[in-house]
């Protein structure tokens, strides 16, 4: 088991951290439809919550909610606009820079998410005619 696990390990230390990132969106996307589907998970575990006192309750979530996708358009969209810009500030920057940004993306917005819903929740309002 351990050698399976060493092949493991040696085969995504050689990929470059896009592919890694856009792979890990990937399987964790499978994972929860597999898992959905038995009703075995919810994604209100990993999604993001709109308020500070859910946030405190579940502070995982400020980094999962980036790694999930409700459905399979949602995934495709994000993962082929991370590709290309992705591609781009690989040649600006370095790989190890792409992981700092997008995780520090993933956070900041988050953050901007939880406050905009504090401060303008007439825009999360939805009025029908």
């Amino acid at each position: 088991m351990t050698a399976k696990l060493h092949k493991i390990i040696a085969y995504v230390k050689q990929q470059d951290q896009l592919n890694l990132i856009i792979g890990v969106n990937a399987l964790l996307f499978l994972l929860a439809q597999i898992l959905l589907a038995f009703n075995w998970f919810s994604l209100r575990y990993v999604a993001l919550p709109n308020t500070w006192h859910d946030l405190a309750s579940q502070p995982w979530s400020l980094l999962t909610y980036g790694f999930f996708h409700q459905d399979l358009l949602a995934l495709l969209f994000n993962m082929f606009l991370l590709f290309y810009c992705g591609s781009i500030l690989i040649d600006f920057k370095s790989e190890k820079r792409l992981v700092q940004i997008y995780l520090s993306g993933v956070l900041l917005g988050g953050l901007f998410f939880i406050l905009s819903y504090q401060y303008l929740p007439e825009i999360y309002v939805i009025k029908s005619p």
